[in-house]
C-alpha cells in the first residue's frame, strides 16, 4: 500500500509539474501582443537631375540661378541637393522655394515659401552635392505643382550642368540686376539638382 501510495504521489507530482508548464506555456501564447506601430514616413528622392557629363560651371555670385521643376508626390517638403563647387572663403548660399507662374519663378524675393542658409565648406569642394535642409518650413507639395529652387549669393560658389544630356523635365535660369536682367531669363543649360519630399501616409 505504502508503495501504491508513494507511485501514486510520483504520479501526481508529475502530473502537476506537466501541468504548471502547460498552463505557463498556455498564459504566454495568449498573451495580447502589442500592436507595431506604424513606420514614420521617410523622405523620398522626388525631382531631380543628375548630369552624366559636369561640363558647365556657372558662377552664383552677382548672377542668380533658379531651376524650376515639376513635383512628383505629394507630400512635405523635406530639403534640395544641390552640385555645387566652393570654397572656405565662399559667402553664405540663400536657398529658396518659390512659385511660378508660366513656368517661370516668381521675381519678388519677398514671396518666397521656403527659405534656408548654406554654409561654405571647411575645405574646397569641386562637384559636391550640398544640402538645404527645408523641413522646418513644412511647406505641403502637390504632385504636378511646378516650383522654383532659388540660389543667391554675394559670390564664389559654382553651380555645375551640362549642355549635352539635357533634362526636358527641369529649366534654369538666370538673373543679373547689375546687368540689367532684372527677372528671371532661360539659362540655356541643365544643372544637377535633387528634391527629397516626404510622402504623405
Amino acid at each position: 500500500m505504502s508503495t501504491m501510495n508513494n507511485s501514486a504521489k510520483h504520479i501526481l507530482v508529475t502530473l502537476a509539474i506537466l501541468a504548471s508548464i502547460a498552463i505557463n506555456g498556455c498564459s504566454e501564447d495568449s498573451s495580447p501582443v502589442a500592436p507595431t506601430a506604424p513606420a514614420a514616413p521617410v523622405p523620398m528622392l522626388d525631382a531631380n537631375f543628375e548630369p552624366t557629363v559636369q561640363s558647365v560651371f556657372s558662377v552664383i555670385g552677382d548672377t542668380d540661378k533658379a531651376i524650376v521643376f515639376t513635383v512628383l508626390q505629394t507630400g512635405t517638403l523635406d530639403r534640395v541637393e544641390l552640385l555645387l563647387s566652393a570654397f572656405p572663403s565662399s559667402n553664405v548660399l540663400l536657398i529658396d522655394i518659390r512659385r511660378t507662374v508660366n513656368g517661370v519663378p516668381v521675381n519678388d524675393d519677398a514671396a518666397v515659401s521656403a527659405v534656408t542658409l548654406v554654409q561654405p565648406p571647411d575645405t574646397s569642394a569641386t562637384g559636391v552635392w550640398f544640402k538645404a535642409d527645408l523641413k522646418s518650413s513644412q511647406l505641403a507639395v502637390t504632385m504636378g505643382e511646378v516650383l522654383a529652387i532659388s540660389a543667391q549669393s554675394a559670390g564664389a560658389w559654382t553651380m555645375i550642368g551640362t549642355f549635352s544630356d539635357a533634362d526636358p523635365a527641369s529649366t534654369g535660369y538666370f538673373r543679373n540686376p547689375g546687368q540689367s536682367i532684372n527677372t528671371w531669363t532661360v539659362l540655356g543649360f541643365d544643372v544637377g539638382f535633387r528634391v527629397y519630399a516626404t510622402p504623405d501616409s
